[in-house]
């Protein structure tokens, strides 16, 4: 325990401690030293929350195994397996699993006969052969069944081919559920013939971009973080406000020894970081680096056309008249990251866009409406705002969402760079947060998608309710309920 409160103090006196985040936790871990040090060791919950949790996985197991065709991978995420901070959980938490199948069409024809009620009625009706010719070919490639029930708990269950997983794990085609399994994962079946080996891949190109994105010293909060933040960086659900805007520090925070436990082989056989008393440091990024990772990294987060000048490069100043890949290099090499990110920002944008879409035809419009609410929801739990909060205070926040650090005392986001001197304060800000919210993707296109999506299942549930379709009453019924509920708050 002295160990542990004399690393905390050299936190403390570390430079690169100034930061909001970092005070919040600083101070939240002294805290919970002290007291851990007055305290008897036998109060310690955390041994009894991690047998929970391996009883919950087993469980899981078992009924994923009893319940749905084999699988080669399948694994459980998000917080219906680890818990999230300020995420209550409670017995409607939709526990989410993805199963990896060597044969799509194969595995969808014997699921629907064992779980017809599981797939959409328009599903069911075009069948097996349709719906993996979806799964394959739109969006993150996974087929998703939102808000099943099986033997009282709640699912929602993706499926995806191997082979379109094992791509995305090595180039980051979507980086869709690749992204997904840069976080820790309960593991429910496993072959012995699934090729692992491309996890541990994944896992070491989501290290070496997170490096990109990082300042020289740094510690495995920021690490983590920034890793999370990857698969997040141009996510619709963020943009249309169907997310928890805090939700990868609530991600991060209370999984932190499970991150250092996955990333523990990846960060000790990297010659790129190293371990230090106050955290992590990296070798310095010079230019002459930069072909080095270019070689262990997915490819598409270099590639520039040959011939022609990128257009992302544009925004970046770069000469025409110049090699563009040795003047991206030199970018990089001094922190300018515009590039990759902007890659990134367009792979998770295109897929998430992609799949959220389809989501409306495989889930049909009763759940589909019920998982926009659901998502709605989690976009109001937003922090309350502080009206004293200074500009560079939000943006250390707005951080793990996208942006770099360029020193203790400055910071920048979507190109604007802020001073921890400057005294810009939440109420004189509207135009700097409106470049900050910029997109490349028109605010305006969602909006027509949104309308159109709306107005489709609304007149689909007007048919049904007029049919007197049991199921559209069903959903009637709670959807008044619930309408009832949020008036009188």
């Amino acid at each position: 325990m002295l160990i542990k409160i004399n690393y905390l103090i050299t936190l403390i006196k570390d430079d690169m401690i100034h930061s909001r985040v970092f005070r919040c936790i600083r101070s939240r871990y002294l805290h919970q030293a002290v007291a851990k040090a007055e305290a008897a060791s036998s109060s310690d919950t955390q041994p009894i929350a991690a047998k929970q949790r391996h009883q919950n996985n087993t469980e899981l197991a078992r009924l994923v195994h009893t319940n749905f065709p084999p699988s080669e991978f399948c694994f459980a995420y998000g917080s219906g397996v680890f818990p999230q901070k300020d995420n209550k959980a409670s017995s409607e938490t939709m526990t989410d699993v993805i199963f990896v199948v060597r044969n799509s069409l194969d595995w969808h024809e014997k699921n629907l006969r064992q779980n017809p009620k599981h797939y959409a009625l328009l599903m069911r009706i075009l069948g097996p052969g349709a719906i993996s010719a979806l799964q394959e070919r739109l969006g993150g490639r996974c087929y998703f069944n939102p808000f099943v029930k099986v033997n009282g708990r709640l699912l929602k269950y993706g499926v995806i081919s191997q082979n379109d997983l094992l791509s995305d794990l090595e180039h980051w085609d979507r980086l869709y559920v690749a992204g997904r399994l840069h976080k820790p994962v309960a593991v429910l079946q496993q072959t012995a013939k699934f090729p692992s080996s491309f996890i541990q891949l994944n896992l070491r190109h989501a290290l070496h971009t997170a490096l990109l994105l990082l300042p020289e010293r740094f510690d495995d909060l920021t690490l983590f973080a920034i890793i999370s933040r990857l698969s997040y960086q141009g996510d619709v659900r963020f943009l249309l406000k169907a997310e928890n805007p805090n939700k990868i520090l609530n991600i991060v925070e209370p999984r932190i020894k499970e991150f250092r436990t996955l990333y523990k082989n990846v960060i000790d056989n990297s010659p790129y970081i190293e371990r230090t008393d106050y955290g992590y440091c990296q070798r310095p990024k010079k230019a002459a680096l930069m072909p080095e990772f270019e070689k262990i990294l997915p490819t598409k987060l270099f590639h520039l056309p040959e011939g022609k000048l990128h257009p992302r490069t544009r925004t970046m100043g770069f000469d025409r008249n110049e090699d563009a890949k040795s003047q991206l290099y030199r970018k990089i090499s001094v922190g300018d990251c515009r590039f990759v990110e902007g890659v990134l920002t367009s792979t998770v944008r295109r897929s998430s866009l992609v799949q959220t879409m389809k989501g409306f035809i495989t889930a049909g419009p009763i759940k589909s409406i019920r998982y926009s609410i659901n998502k709605l929801q989690k976009g109001k739990n937003k922090p309350e705002k502080n009206k004293n909060e200074t500009l560079f205070d939000k943006l250390q926040r707005k951080l793990l969402i996208g942006g770099k650090i360029i020193d203790k005392d400055t910071l920048e986001y979507k190109g604007i760079t802020i001073k921890r001197s400057d005294s810009t304060t939440f109420s004189d800000r509207k135009q700097i947060e409106d470049e900050m919210l910029a997109s490349h993707f028109s605010k305006r296109t969602f909006k027509i998608l949104l309308f159109v999506f709306i107005t489709g299942n609304i007149l689909v549930f007007a048919h049904g309710y007029v049919s007197n379709d049991a199921e559209t009453m069903v959903i009637a019924e709670t959807l008044k309920k619930f309408f009832i509920k949020e008036s009188k708050k």
